[in-house]
């Protein structure tokens, strides 16, 4: 059953400025600069439970609601 959704404003999170950032590919031997805009970033992992309370869906096993959410 999921959990009551939640106000993602309750999370604490981490203000990361607005810069740019140099990017390489080793495989070409290539380097480029990117800008980013500035965004939030968690302080520590996103868990499975966490993910399901804010977005109503699973990802990951539901026998792991404390492990963090990973890319496939």
């Amino acid at each position: 059953m999921l959990k009551a959704r939640h106000d993602h404003a309750e999370y604490p999170m981490v203000n990361i400025a607005a810069g740019h950032v140099e990017l390489r590919d080793d495989r070409i031997n290539a380097t480029w600069t990117v800008e980013l805009n500035s965004f939030l970033l968690a302080p520590v992992p996103v868990t499975n439970d966490f993910y399901c309370s804010i977005l109503q869906q699973t990802v990951g096993r539901k026998e792991h609601p404390q492990a963090p959410v990973h890319n496939r």
